[in-house]
């Protein structure tokens, strides 16, 4: 599992159950200077502000075998999670004479 945690105030709730809709942005007409705002981000994503980056995540993540999930605190900021499938069986060390997990993992299960 990753998570990705911003403090950019989080989402409102009453927008919570549109943030996974394609297309939808939180953009406001009074924002800057209109779609040069959107396209000209520093670091620079042309569809920046546009609606596509959760549902796009969360549709590859899901065709991976994974899931995306999204907790907000609404004042204070947002936690994305995702979560993979592994594509091998990996040996995570869970007992003696165990040769591997097939399925979900996490950094948690590797000692660094």
């Amino acid at each position: 599992m990753v998570r990705i945690r911003d403090r950019g105030g989080g989402i409102p709730p009453e927008l919570q159950a549109s943030v996974m809709d394609f297309a939808y942005s939180t953009y406001e007409e009074n924002e800057g200077t209109g779609f040069a705002t959107l396209n000209s981000p520093p670091g620079g994503s042309s569809i920046a502000g546009l609606g596509y980056g959760l549902p796009l995540s969360k549709a590859y993540a899901e065709f991976f075998g994974g899931r995306l999930q999204i907790q907000s605190y609404h004042g204070w900021g947002t936690d994305i999670y995702v979560t993979l499938k592994s594509p091998v069986n990996l040996y995570v060390g869970h007992g003696p004479g165990q040769t591997g997990v097939h399925g979900s993992y996490s950094m948690t299960d590797y000692a660094m």
